[in-house]
């Protein structure tokens, strides 16, 4: 089975963190998912998102469709809804509505997409941007180093140069 396309994956990313405290391990549940049928129902998208049944039961239990994230896709004139589908808070579905545009010349798997953004609780429409997003961290600084190491010398090939020789001798 393949893995998310990258509309998917960002898309899924960005209501990870816009529903962060209504299913606060929805993110956990996507990493640990698999898409499985896809569908482009002529006016937008449904992935169905299959989570290991063995993960452990989440935390809250909303149901129902949730989400406010937004992606202008292709050449359309005003941007696709998404929505994730939960059940008892185990995640289902991903669904796309493009408010009756016509989406059926649309290859989800390969169109271009940007600005990803959601709507918050006034209308406006907040861009997401996962970098700004994060919350300041002396983790972080750790990947600003000067100290690397130096590259190592590039080891002699192994190469066979002739018919393959007896390894051990033989036992007593």
């Amino acid at each position: 089975m393949t893995r998310f396309t990258l509309l998917e994956s960002d898309i899924l990313d960005a209501l990870a963190w816009d529903l962060r405290d209504i299913a606060p391990d929805l993110a956990g549940q996507f990493a640990e998912s698999l898409p499985g049928s896809r569908r482009n129902t002529g006016a937008g998208l449904f992935t169905e998102l299959i989570v290991d049944r063995f993960r452990p039961p989440p935390m809250t239990t909303p149901t129902g469709r949730f989400g406010t994230v937004h992606a202008m896709v292709g050449d359309l004139p005003d941007p696709i809804a998404f929505q994730v589908e939960l059940r008892q808070g185990r995640l289902l579905a991903l669904h796309g509505d493009a408010y009756g545009q016509d989406t059926r010349a649309i290859d989800f798997a390969r169109v271009p997409f940007d600005q990803v953004f959601t709507i918050d609780e006034h209308g406006e429409s907040v861009a997401f941007d996962p970098a700004a997003l994060m919350q300041p961290s002396p983790l972080l600084d750790l990947h600003r180093h000067a100290d690397h190491e130096p590259p190592r010398p590039v080891e002699p090939s192994l190469a066979n140069a002739g018919a393959l020789q007896r390894v051990q001798e033989p036992g007593p």
